[in-house]
Order: C-alpha cells, then structure tokens, then sequence
C-alpha cells in the first residue's frame, strides 16, 4: 500500500508535534487571505499546510440555479481559486 493510500499516515506521522515545534506567524497570512476575501465568504482547506484555499464563487438552491435562500431544501455551492 502507498503512504497516499493510507488515511492514518499523517495522524501517526505528524500530529502529535504538530502545533509543539517553532511554528511561523500566521499573522501575516490571515491578513493576506482576508484581502482576498474582500469581505465574502472563503472556504479555507488546509492553508496552514499550503495545500488549497478556495473562495464560493456562487451558490444556488439547485440546479437550475434558482436562488439560494434560508428556506431552500438544498444548495449547490461553485467555488473558485481563492
């Protein structure tokens, strides 16, 4: 089996340190992502470890893009580069 194929390698390979080890300023960071936000919606995926950041570009009640509201059954959310 490939280390990629395993769902536990990262857990038994690094969280036990994760947050003990001389860890750089988010700071910088949090202020550079929320300029990109400008203010709206992000979905953030695992940025700490630079691996994705996407912004809701949009988001409807259903396919046929019907607007989304506090009342809908469903959604379907579009997301972009952040």
């Amino acid at each position: 089996m490939s280390i990629f194929n395993d769902a536990g390698y990262f857990g038994r390979q690094w969280a036990a340190g994760y947050d003990s080890g001389p860890n750089p300023d988010p700071e910088p960071a949090v202020e550079f992502l929320a300029g990109l936000a400008a203010g709206g919606p992000v979905l953030e995926l695992a940025i700490g470890t630079g691996q994705a950041g996407l912004k809701l570009v949009e988001r409807y009640a259903d396919w046929d893009r019907q607007p989304f509201t506090a009342e809908s059954k469903s959604h379907i959310s579009v997301y972009g580069p952040a």
